[in-house]
């Protein structure tokens, strides 16, 4: 049983590795962004979930659970993407509220699998989402969406 354990270890271990890898993608993307828009992909965060939730299906996993974990690792690299996009930018430029004010990762599921057509739409459909969720507590700390880097 040790050894099982121990490789468990070693897979978890080296999946964090590779989360660090892909936060650095993440702020390496940042620096060609032109917008918040941009930055959210909500079109790109919507495909993301889908092929997702396929590579799952095709490994016998269930992908309801994979895409819970893909929805919160999408709203943690955002957070530190907008923060590496705002560095180098003007500080007057508005930015939306950060993610952690959704008040559930069900807001940003909404959000991101029916993306809105234009901003004004978008305005409508974040306050709904967040208006709707509030609820709704947070992922407790340990979780994907509070890992810090």
């Amino acid at each position: 049983m040790g050894d099982i354990r121990h490789e468990i270890d070693r897979l978890d271990q080296e999946i964090i590795s590779l989360l660090g890898n892909r936060l650095e993608y993440v702020h390496a993307a940042a620096k060609f962004k032109t917008s918040e828009t941009s930055v959210r992909a909500l079109d790109r965060v919507a495909s993301m979930l889908t092929d997702r939730e396929r590579w799952a299906i095709e490994q016998g996993l269930q992908p309801e659970p994979i895409r819970q974990l893909y929805v919160d690792l999408i709203e943690y690299c955002t957070e530190h993407e907008l923060r590496e996009w705002t560095k180098p930018r003007s500080r007057t430029r508005r930015l939306a509220p950060p993610l952690e004010e959704l008040a559930s990762i069900a807001a940003v599921n909404r959000w991101a699998t029916s993306p809105p057509d234009d901003e004004a739409a978008a305005k409508s459909k974040f306050a709904s989402a967040t208006t709707r969720s509030r609820s709704v507590t947070p992922s407790p700390a340990g979780t994907c969406s509070s890992l810090t880097r």
